[in-house]
């Protein structure tokens, strides 16, 4: 993202002005700092889209992108981390940014980071939080000055079946773009669409961007995300029949059980899971 907000800074405005941020400033120009964020301990930490934006007025500030999927709390007490650390660096305000695709990680995401005793509260973080319920799905043929709002819709609906319209025109005018925005674009989306279906209507649409399945596949960034993609779709396979074997037993499984069950994407645990189930008298055993 911080490729194209490099180049197209007008976007940023038009994004946060779709989503309701009437009072956005007007940004003439960007910079990307990606990789800045990048922590010096023993496990880097990186975001995935860092710019320093400047106003029509002269001011500066830095943004951070964030796409989040899933509700890990131990990356979300680092994000103070990548405020302060850039806040450091660059001695200018920091807006923190998260994308997600549903709408309860979007909620779990937009609660203040607090770091305080029971005496004294030390920093707040309150992320700007971009989901499903903010961010608008464009209809109809793109055009060049759409185009970022419209990549924002599908990533943040990436669940949502509803938005398979709108992959193809996404993908004709992703086509217009640059050969390393149009790979850095479809990859971003690729990687936000959950939903099987729409994963694999949009890896239909990267083949005709490219020669052949082939050459994708030889491509070492397009074959990571299509590994990526083909695994996921097999672990949601297996997911979802753990949950068939537990509702065909009559065991009760909760909607916070459902969706842990519904995350996990290693192979081997899923099966472990699978086995169990033929067997467990409640759902919480899988865990244990």
């Amino acid at each position: 993202m911080h490729h194209y907000f490099r180049d197209r800074p007008e976007s940023i405005d038009q994004l946060f002005r779709a989503v309701g941020f009437t009072t956005f400033p007007d940004i003439v120009a960007t910079e990307d700092l990606s990789g800045d964020v990048t922590m010096l301990d023993p496990v880097p930490r990186q975001a995935d889209s860092v710019v320093k934006a400047r106003t029509k007025e002269g001011d500066e500030f830095v943004l951070i992108f964030e796409a989040q999927q899933g509700r890990p709390e131990e990356k979300r007490i680092r994000w103070p981390q990548y405020v302060t650390s850039l806040h450091d660096r660059h001695e200018m305000p920091v807006v923190l940014v998260i994308v997600c695709n549903d709408r309860a990680t979007a909620d779990w995401a937009a609660r203040p980071i607090t770091i305080r005793t029971e005496f004294w509260q030390t920093c707040v973080v309150r992320p700007l939080v971009l989901g499903p319920d903010e961010v608008p799905v464009l209809k109809g043929p793109i055009s060049d000055a759409d185009l970022m709002l419209a990549v924002f819709g599908v990533i943040t609906h990436g669940r949502d079946r509803s938005i398979l319209g709108i992959l193809e025109p996404l993908a004709k005018a992703v086509h217009q773009t640059d050969e390393e925005m149009r790979t850095k674009l479809a990859l971003e989306i690729q990687s936000a669409l959950i939903e099987p279906v729409l994963a694999q209507k949009w890896k239909e649409l990267m083949l005709l961007m490219t020669t052949d399945e082939e050459s994708m596949r030889a491509n070492p960034v397009f074959g990571e995300v299509l590994r990526k993609v083909e695994d996921a779709a097999e672990a949601k396979g297996e997911a979802e029949s753990i949950l068939i074997v537990l509702e065909d037993r009559e065991i009760e499984v909760t909607d916070a059980q459902r969706e842990r069950i519904l995350a996990v994407h290693d192979r081997e645990l899923l099966r472990r899971w699978l086995r169990m189930a033929l067997h467990v008298s409640a759902a919480d055993e899988l865990f244990g």
